[in-house]
């Protein structure tokens, strides 16, 4: 609602600074997406593995007579740590592949007047 009247008003004050932000919007436009799907995919990862992991917990406690019996107490702990292995695994990476889009959106976030200004 406000972006017509601000554009307006941005266009009529400095045009040449205006020119220079549109300009960069698509970069910001594509970095925020990024962060978006990259973030989304880790999460629904970690949601997936540490459900697999509660599982495993869960049983053991619920049938905790029956590991004890059994002497199977090692392997449930092998069994649930081998599941939380998996989440470690996935999330150092993820995480460093949202850096780029991250450092992206704040360097012409936080570098924007300068771009501009050295553009005129």
């Amino acid at each position: 609602m406000h972006g017509i009247p601000n554009a307006s008003t941005a266009f009529t004050q400095g045009w040449q600074l205006t020119l220079v932000i549109i300009s960069l919007m698509p970069v910001l436009a594509i970095a925020g997406v990024l962060i978006t799907f990259i973030t989304g995919k880790l999460q629904a990862r970690m949601t997936s593995a540490y459900g697999d992991a509660n599982s495993i917990s869960t049983q053991a406690l619920a049938n905790v007579r029956t590991v004890y019996a059994f002497n199977a107490e090692q392997e449930v702990l092998d069994s649930y740590g081998s599941k939380l292995d998996y989440p470690v695994k996935v999330s150092v990476p993820s995480h460093s592949c949202t850096y780029a889009p991250k450092f992206t959106h704040f360097l012409f976030t936080t570098n924007l007047h300068r771009l501009a200004c050295c553009s005129l």
